[in-house]
């Protein structure tokens, strides 16, 4: 004990930790290390916060472009059935890009050996 009767251990402990407001003693290290891994995790989640609002926006244009392209693709499918019955007895005198867009059909060999192009029905 020193002259002033408060024991150096005590005056130890008392300058190395504070008690929190739950009564729980806090050593001041261990508290600004808590502090600035909390620091740290706010910064986190705001920075998650930012890209998850970011992936909502894709994923809304996302799913607005598939309806889009689905529309277009339909009647896309409607011209090019048109144009197979109307202008090509033989398919295989038909560029085959114009093929390639159409979600709705299918390219086969007839028993003669020609290329096809079949619909499928909706």
């Amino acid at each position: 004990m020193t002259g002033s009767g408060v024991s150096e251990s005590s005056n130890e402990s008392s300058k190395q930790s504070s008690k929190s407001s739950s009564g729980v003693v806090v050593k001041f290290p261990e508290r600004r290390k808590q502090q600035v891994t909390e620091e740290l995790l706010n910064e986190k989640m705001d920075e998650l916060d930012y890209l998850y609002e970011q992936l909502n926006r894709v994923h809304e244009i996302l799913h607005t472009l598939e309806l889009e392209s689905s529309k277009l693709e339909k009647a896309y499918d409607e011209v090019f059935k048109r144009y197979v019955r109307d202008f090509f007895e033989d398919h295989e005198d038909m560029e085959l890009r114009y093929f390639n867009y159409c979600s709705s059909s299918n390219l086969i060999e007839d028993e003669e050996g020609r290329l096809r192009i079949v619909f499928y029905e909706d």
